[in-house]
């Protein structure tokens, strides 16, 4: 069982997986000398438009655990009132990608999927009921949605994916999980990545570098060897093709 401290480290290492690039940056050293979790709290205070609420929803239940004085709890909840009164975090943690199917992927065995407490309609367990590849996930307001969506239809209507190099990864897994994703290059996508991004300023990226992907499955750990290789064999036969553009919040 993990002290609150140990929780409190934990959750600020989870939630970097959901910053961008500079927010980790500016916190280097401190993340280096191993406080994750004050470090935490400095990027909401200087960087509070690329921090999602669910991650400040998060810090307010585990600050909510500290006595009243300690340093934490003072500092941390009148950084988090001044983000509450500002209104960051309002707009919609979206996603611009485009539907795909994939032929000759192997069907994983019940067991290996991990059960996902989420009520998704799109998975079962840890299984996607249909695929996706991602153009752009970070903190785009909803007017920007559909401006990025029209940007991708139009890119798309003249340059085709043209996916390259598949490969197996796994991808922003957790103790609980093996995030299995195909990665591909595609100059398309990377371009179209880079475009919206330059174009819509406030579409915040929530990783360093744009990897074109598609997540096939979320897997207990102790299978993932497994899953990995299953994948593996059947990677010089599996062919994507590629759909519309979609938008999610």
């Amino acid at each position: 069982m993990l002290n609150l401290s140990q929780r409190s480290d934990q959750f600020a290492l989870d939630s970097f997986q959901h910053l961008p690039k500079h927010c980790l940056d500016y916190v280097k050293e401190d993340i280096d000398a191993g406080e994750e979790f004050s470090s935490l709290i400095d990027i909401i205070e200087r960087f509070p438009n690329d921090v999602p609420r669910f991650i400040v929803n998060g810090l307010t239940e585990i600050l909510s655990q500290y006595p009243p004085k300690h340093i934490y709890r003072r500092v941390g909840d009148n950084i988090i009132a001044k983000y509450q009164d500002s209104g960051y975090g309002l707009e919609s943690y979206g996603c611009v990608m485009i539907n795909c199917k994939i032929s000759g992927l192997p069907v994983f065995p019940a067991d290996w999927a991990y059960q996902r407490t989420s009520t998704d309609p799109d998975y079962v367990g840890g299984i996607p009921t249909h695929y996706h590849a991602t153009i752009k996930y970070g903190l785009l307001p909803e007017a920007n949605l559909e401006q990025a969506k029209t940007i991708a239809e139009g890119v798309l209507r003249r340059y085709s994916i043209n996916p390259t190099n598949i490969s197996v990864d796994d991808f922003n897994n957790s103790p609980d999980y093996v995030c299995l994703v195909l990665k591909f290059d595609s100059n398309t996508l990377t371009h179209l990545n880079k475009t919206i991004t330059e174009t819509l300023p406030a579409a915040t990226g929530t990783y360093g570098q744009y990897q074109p992907h598609i997540t096939i499955g979320y897997i207990n750990p102790e299978h993932a060897t497994e899953a990995v290789n299953l994948i593996n064999s059947a990677l010089p036969n599996l062919k994507i093709t590629f759909g519309n553009v979609t938008t999610s919040t």
